[in-house]
């Protein structure tokens, strides 16, 4: 997979995005729902505010555009008894010299996985 991440925001900033399990469309008995995916370990975890720069995906701007692309992550999104059927993607603008809570949210996605990751609709962030 490649390429499935894509966000609008100011030429020349740095962005990224972190991944998080929602309610809907995933395990009926609950499963990961509100679990982050920690890049490091290529897991599903229980949000750990110490462990927030392992959650983010680098996303690079296209040149000069204001289009910042990155991947889904090959490894871990479907670790467990049972695949994750959707995800949600959150869009942060970097502020500092690492990933921050406080950085700014620009917008979000939520993916759904019929055969690959594919965005379906927007999230209020």
């Amino acid at each position: 997979m490649a390429r499935e991440l894509l966000v609008s925001n100011t030429t020349g900033t740095v962005v990224y995005a972190t991944i998080r399990v929602p309610l809907n469309r995933n395990h009926a008995d609950g499963g990961r729902i509100g679990y982050w995916f920690n890049q490091r370990t290529l897991t599903f975890e229980v949000f750990t505010a110490g462990n927030w720069v392992d959650y983010d995906i680098a996303l690079t701007e296209l040149g000069a555009t204001g289009l910042f692309e990155g991947d889904m992550p090959v490894g871990g999104l479907g670790v467990g008894v049972e695949p994750e059927k959707a995800l949600e993607v959150i869009y942060w603008q970097r502020a500092g010299a690492t990933p921050a809570m406080t950085d700014t949210k620009i917008t979000g996605s939520l993916f759904e996985f019929p055969d690959e990751w594919v965005a379906v609709s927007s999230l209020r962030v």
